[in-house]
């Protein structure tokens, strides 16, 4: 476990020398959502939700504060997520001569992530509540995180398999973007109540956060289950693209 923290703290440190990261991490989020907010309609938005209309029609810089805020997540997380991931390639050989185990090294990154996307997370939950108010706190903040975990995780995997970082970062924006961004709206997407969608990152997690935002008559509970389970499934993929990457 002590190696653990040491190796995290070793990671944060080579994160963090990099002022370009630190603006993505601290003030992109927040540009994004003013952006949206300042940029949405005026009045109202007719909403459906679980075949529910929203009563009374919710404002419509809430809606669109409420959308860009995932999208604010995972792009930040996903840009941070690979580029840890890729330095880790330059260091890893350095590392396993250290004597750090496979396992040891991909723990580590993922608890830096995890503290990284607690703090996004909790950045933009905070700042977003002055457009939105929740109907459940706890199940607006968890969907946004659990966001900000599957992103994380598919950044690493990227990281794991190209061979440039030009590549890397059009692969994992352009998931992000069109999942978050596009797909997962459910003002104009028409795929959003499709079958297909639940094996899009940001679908079940986002179903979650309109519950929790807006009474629905279903808990944000209901997909909890199935996002665990996704997150789960990602982090064996990652696992094995660490081992037979590292080889």
């Amino acid at each position: 476990m002590n190696k653990m923290i040491t190796l995290s703290k070793y990671y944060g440190k080579g994160l963090f020398r990099e002022p370009t990261l630190l603006v993505i991490i601290f003030l992109f989020p927040l540009i994004l959502i003013i952006v949206s907010a300042s940029s949405a309609p005026e009045g109202t938005l007719p909403l459906t939700i679980d075949g529910e209309i929203i009563q009374p029609f919710p404002q419509a810089d809430e809606v669109t504060v409420l959308l860009y805020s995932t999208t604010a997540i995972v792009l930040v997380v996903s840009i941070v997520s690979f580029f840890t991931g890729f330095h880790l390639k330059t260091v890893y050989p350095r590392l396993k001569i250290s004597g750090y185990s496979s396992l040891e090294i991909g723990a580590a990154l993922i608890l830096l992530l995890f503290i990284i996307n607690a703090l996004v997370t909790i950045i933009v939950t905070l700042f977003t509540l002055n457009w939105v108010t929740p109907n459940d706190f706890t199940g607006y903040f968890a969907s946004l995180f659990l966001s900000a975990i599957i992103f994380s995780l598919l950044g690493l995997i990227i990281a794991s398999l190209v061979d440039t970082k030009a590549l890397g970062m059009n692969a994992i924006l352009t998931l992000a973007v069109i999942d978050a961004g596009f797909l997962e709206n459910p003002v104009y997407s028409r795929r959003y109540d499709e079958s297909w969608m639940d094996i899009m990152p940001a679908h079940r997690t986002i179903q979650s956060l309109f519950r929790a935002t807006y009474d629905t008559g279903t808990s944000w509970t209901n997909e909890l289950f199935f996002i665990l389970a996704y997150i789960a499934v990602i982090l064996a993929i990652y696992a094995i693209v660490l081992r037979l990457t590292k080889r």
